[in-house]
């Protein structure tokens, strides 16, 4: 996450109306902490959100169910998220 939020802050999103954010599964999976991500998911879409492209719309992608991690609790951190953010979860 730490990687995108970098990446996303250099780019200009100008002529982009959608953005898709699939990612977290690896830091849950290396034991990182939700809160964590949690930030870091608040950071990156602020972050988009400072740019002067105001005609896009942000999603957010729950991690699929994985053999080495409970990503439930994640999911549901996405969930409420969401509500506090200007962005829609999508459910794979």
């Amino acid at each position: 996450m730490l990687d995108i939020c970098k990446k996303l802050s250099k780019m200009n999103i100008s002529d982009i109306s959608n953005i898709i954010i699939f990612a977290g599964g690896n830091d849950v999976s290396n034991g990182q902490p939700i809160s964590f991500i949690k930030d870091v998911i608040f950071k990156t879409v602020q972050s988009i959100q400072e740019q002067e492209q105001t005609n896009y719309e942000i999603f957010i992608c729950k991690i699929s169910p994985r053999r080495d991690v409970d990503v439930r609790n994640f999911n549901s951190m996405l969930e409420d998220l969401s509500s506090k953010l200007p962005v829609k979860v999508i459910d794979c």
